[in-house]
């Protein structure tokens, strides 16, 4: 087979890889949310609220950026995975939070 050949098939396979694992109503993708989710909190709470990060306007200004950058994420990444539908996070497959 080609070189051409056994990229394309490589890229197929990936394809049905991301839609069967990572797509937005998946396990993989519950991961994501969560994942945006934890490191949203950890920013907010950790370094937002740390002592050198408050005592300098410009880092608080970014790190209050990144928390609302996560925030947003969140949010999209939700919205596509959950839907506007009435199907629950069990009716999707995803059995179990992290």
């Amino acid at each position: 087979m080609s070189k051409a050949g056994k990229k394309l098939i490589t890229a197929a396979k990936e394809a049905v890889d991301y839609a069967r694992n990572y797509a937005p109503g998946t396990y993989g993708c519950h991961e994501a949310l969560h994942m945006t989710s934890y490191f949203a909190s950890a920013i907010e709470e950790e370094l937002c609220e740390h002592r050198s990060i408050l005592a300098n306007p410009e880092w608080r200004k970014l790190a209050s950026s990144a928390a609302r950058s996560l925030e947003e994420l969140y949010q999209a990444i939700g919205a596509q995975h959950l839907g506007s539908d009435d199907h629950s996070v069990a009716e999707r497959g995803i059995t179990s939070a992290m």
